[in-house]
């Protein structure tokens, strides 16, 4: 019998790249203490629930974000300028809509609202700006749970935090009230209306009120901690970075410590309106509504208060700056009677002067273009905003669009096959990839002798793909795959698997695995069933073993777990084993597994295996709980894999 050394690769899962980075500052104010500011692109979605994102209100997403203007989706939409996005879902003031832009439902509370929702475990909070009302909806089917009468809440924004939500009013009060069932908790009254929307940290709520003034009031009694007043109103909403509040007041930005309001330093930029600003890669971005005739753009070092770089504008600029992925976005709105126009703008966060691309709306004579406040957000790769596009008629037209840069899909999984052939038998090899966009895919295989598939396709994204080859000449070849989507945008080459072909079918044993089902998804606790086929390709009997091993994804080669010793095979005979029925446990690892058959000299050893042929397929485990809720998984309970019917 040949002996056959047997190749066996450990299959290395593709992810997104995990990016990065770090960014440290000197600190030249004499409370605070030096820190590194670190920020990390992750492959999990950030979702932008609330105002600001977050409840430091940091105007920040891990997400990549848009390189170009290219607009994926566009819908009319409901006048609202501001935005949420969470769990798939966009919400719109008080409506909702699929990230597709297909409405889901809309408005039940019948009143209006400028303020952005707050979207917490399965519920939106929004207040109104028409009846006093603050509201609680779910969130999925926009059933109104809850509203309690507070005041109209013009343009601060809730927060939600623990089991209590807040919010400003033009009563001059800040509201705290219980998130389950609206019931008031506490209010703080100010000398003015509050239109700047509450961030929290370290427990302590910090906002702005038209008195001119900074409040810090603790997050569960109400409790005046510290105020700073400031020489002007105070409708910007603070940022909390660092144990620093930086906020907007009157025509400056001002740093104060958190902990007590003291004075830190601030800077002239000219009137902020609502405009609020944003931290990342530990600098401070904001927008001034007008300086010197024009909008502009700053950026300050977070620690030092230095000026970094600003952006002039032929604008009006009244929406807030947002940062992502290197980059930062404002909207702006400018022209004169004959022609507003408003325009989207992308810089480079870093150095401020260098425009990466904007998007313009032209509007016809005295009317507006953008809706004058909308700030855009970002989350799992896109960005979202809204404009409002006038009409000869003087009536509007409300947009939402959706912008992404078209991705090249992920690099393919290596593909997987048998491990050794003979010349002239047909093969299978499978392989799949991922698209960012969504987008269909399309494979290209390339055998290692000088053909290929062309490309095959569509299939959705994740879908695995199945495409077969005889190889004519003997020999050790190379299969490669690469993938392109629909705009034709190509991945790398996947990692090589290998295939040793013998050139004289009649010389030994085959045996093959055929699937009854493919591709073969099951659950834990199922079965699947598959033929098994053994072949004697010569004229005279031998005699083998048969062991069956199990590739497990984030393990490696586990097994045998089923097999035969010492199979009788009569000159040119074919044994047919059907069904072969394989159990799966109900703690299996949840994955993609390589199932492989050899046949030829079992050892304990696998060093010493002498292997005349093998085959395999793949299969899929859709879901396990074999990490016992801990996400780690228990290698000691791998076992529990058997299999019936090659007997």
């Amino acid at each position: 019998m040949k002996n056959y050394n047997k190749i066996i690769k450990k299959i290395v899962m593709i992810g997104l790249i995990l990016l990065l980075i770090v960014t440290s500052f000197a600190s030249s104010f004499t409370e605070i203490s030096n820190s590194i500011f670190i920020e990390t692109v992750t492959d999990d979605v950030d979702w932008w629930p609330m105002f600001r994102h977050d409840l430091n209100h940091s105007g920040f997403s891990t997400s990549l974000a848009p390189n170009t203007n290219r607009i994926i989706l566009s819908a009319l939409g409901l006048y609202h300028p501001n935005l949420v996005i969470t769990d798939n879902r966009l919400y719109k003031g008080i409506n909702c809509y699929t990230t597709g832009l297909n409405p889901i439902w809309s408005n039940p509370t019948h009143t209006k609202t400028l303020s952005t929702p707050a979207v917490n475990d399965g519920r939106l909070y929004v207040g109104s700006y028409l009846n006093s009302q603050f509201y609680c909806l779910d969130s999925e089917t926009g059933e109104i749970l809850w509203q309690t009468l507070i005041g109209d809440t013009y343009r601060s924004s809730p927060a939600v935090f623990e089991d209590m939500v807040y919010v400003g009013t033009e009563t001059n009060k800040l509201y705290c009230l219980n998130r389950q069932n609206g019931e008031v908790l506490w209010n703080f009254t100010t000398g003015d209306a509050i239109r700047s929307s509450p961030a929290i940290a370290e427990g302590k709520v910090y906002f702005g009120s038209r008195d001119d003034n900074v409040y810090s009031l603790n997050v569960y009694t109400g409790q005046e901690i510290w105020r700073y007043t400031t020489n002007g109103d105070v409708d910007s909403s603070p940022a909390i970075y660092d144990n620093r509040v930086y906020v907007g007041g009157g025509n400056r930005l001002y740093c104060l410590n958190a902990e007590n309001g003291n004075y830190l330093g601030s800077n002239w930029i000219g009137y902020l309106g609502y405009s609020s600003p944003a931290i990342a890669y530990g600098n401070v971005y904001v927008a001034s509504y007008r300086t010197s005739g024009f909008g502009r753009v700053y950026c300050f070092n977070a620690e030092t208060g230095q000026q970094i770089w600003s952006y002039g504008t032929d604008y009006d600029l009244i929406s807030s700056v947002i940062v992502a992925d290197g980059k930062a976005y404002f909207t702006g709105i400018g022209g004169d009677w004959n022609s507003w126009h408003s325009e989207l703008i992308c810089v480079n966060a870093f150095s401020g002067g260098d425009e990466i691309w904007y998007y313009l709306i032209h509007s016809n004579w005295n009317l507006w273009g953008v809706d004058y406040s909308a700030t855009p957000v970002i989350a799992d790769n896109k960005l979202y905003a809204c404009f409002e596009e006038g009409q000869w008629d003087g009536s509007y037209r409300h947009y939402i669009k959706c912008f992404q840069d078209n991705y090249p899909p992920e690099t393919p999984h290596v593909p997987i096959g048998p491990c050794d052939g003979i010349v002239g038998v047909e093969y299978t090899f499978s392989s799949y990839s991922t698209d960012l966009n969504g987008d269909d895919l399309f494979y290209w295989f390339d055998w290692g002798d000088g053909t290929n598939t062309s490309w095959l396709g569509p299939y959705t994204s994740a879908e695995i793909v199945y495409a077969n080859h005889n190889w004519i000449l003997d020999g050790n070849y190379s299969i490669r795959v690469k993938a392109k989507d629909s705009e034709s945008f190509e991945s790398d080459w996947s990692e090589p698997s290998s295939i040793n072909i013998s050139g004289n079918a009649n010389t030994s044993i085959s045996i093959e695995m055929i699937p009854d089902d493919p591709p073969v998804i099951v659950n834990p606790g199922e079965t699947f069933t598959y033929t098994g086929i053994l072949a004697n390709n010569l004229d005279e009997l031998q005699i083998t073993d048969v062991w069956i091993m199990l590739d497990v994804p984030g393990y490696g080669m586990f097994g045998p777990i089923c097999g035969l010793n010492n199979v009788y095979l009569p000159r040119g005979t074919t044994l047919t084993f059907a069904p072969v029925t394989q159990y799966v446990p109900t703690y299996a690892i949840p994955g993609l597994y390589r199932y492989i058959a050899f046949c030829g000299e079992y050892s304990q050893n696998p060093d010493n295996w002498q292997v005349i042929d093998s085959a395999e397929f793949t299969f899929t485990v859709t879901s396990g709980t074999a990490d016992n809720g801990t996400g780690f998984f228990d290698v000691s309970r791998i076992g529990g894999w058997y299999c019936k019917g090659w007997t």
